[in-house]
């Protein structure tokens, strides 16, 4: 996690109760001010971006996110899973989803990556939010959709638009596996009945304003079953450098945490 100019949302808030700032959860001028002297005070480097150094020393719990992953122990594991069948030379993602499963927030990794090579990492959800595993019947009177973790979805995604309006990569290829999670609770679980085929689960980001620099901190809506990420900044990275490839079609592998 990265907090800089124009971010926004929860961390930004807890960073600046830190700070001793009104907690407006914008991060603008006056707070780039103040990291800048905390920054200075603390013999860190003073560019006023809340890197992972900054908000180590700030004791800044960015633990939601689970375990974070090189891509040498990212690639042991894939290679290990029972479907996979040679690494994608282009460019291609791989989801990590956290056991603990903190319901309706975004705890999960998302990492890109080009052929073995480890391009950059973000935050997430592999899960649906919460008003989605309580209102399921609205989509599906089955359950909620819960993407099946430990496996490869070979050429599952193209770039387009995410309900006409957001760039994103959409389920225009391959078929998923889903386990329709039906028991109404807080968490996500891969149970329940379990289907193949074409859901439509896209990986987009969770706002509208997915040019600015925010990071959101609830799911809500915003997943219905889709890997969604919740910082928009490196969202718009990852999808322009898909984009910007013109690659036909992205492989995902989702994994449990290891």
């Amino acid at each position: 996690m990265t907090l800089r100019l124009g971010s926004s949302g929860e961390p930004v808030k807890e960073l600046q109760k830190i700070l001793g700032l009104t907690p407006d959860g914008s991060f603008g001028p006056m707070t780039e001010k103040a990291v800048k002297e905390y920054q200075s005070k603390n013999g860190l480097k003073v560019d006023g971006i809340v890197g992972e150094s900054t908000l180590s020393a700030m004791k800044i719990n960015t633990s939601i996110y689970g375990k974070i992953y090189n891509g040498d122990e990212l690639l042991k594991r894939v290679k290990e899973l029972s479907d996979f069948n040679g690494v994608p030379n282009e460019y291609w993602l791989i989801g990590v989803r956290n056991p603990v499963d903190h319901p309706d927030q975004f705890d999960d990794m998302f990492y890109l990556m080009k052929g073995e090579s480890l391009v950059m990492k973000t935050t997430g959800t592999t899960n649906p939010g919460l008003s989605i595993l309580k209102g399921f019947k609205k989509y599906n009177k089955e359950g909620a959709a819960i993407l099946e973790s430990d496996r490869w979805y070979h050429g599952v995604w193209k770039y387009g638009m995410h309900n006409g309006y957001m760039p994103a990569l959409r389920q225009v290829g391959n078929k998923v596996t889903v386990w329709r999670d039906g028991d109404m609770d807080y968490k996500s679980e891969e149970q329940g009945k379990k289907e193949t085929g074409w859901f439509g689960i896209n990986f987009h980001t969770a706002t509208k304003s997915y040019l600015g620099n925010i990071i959101k901190s609830t799911i809500g809506g915003w997943s219905a079953g889709c890997q969604v990420c919740n910082n928009t900044k490196e969202y718009m990275e990852i999808i322009n450098t898909i984009k910007n490839s013109k690659q036909d079609k992205v492989t995902y592998c989702l994994l449990k945490e290891f």
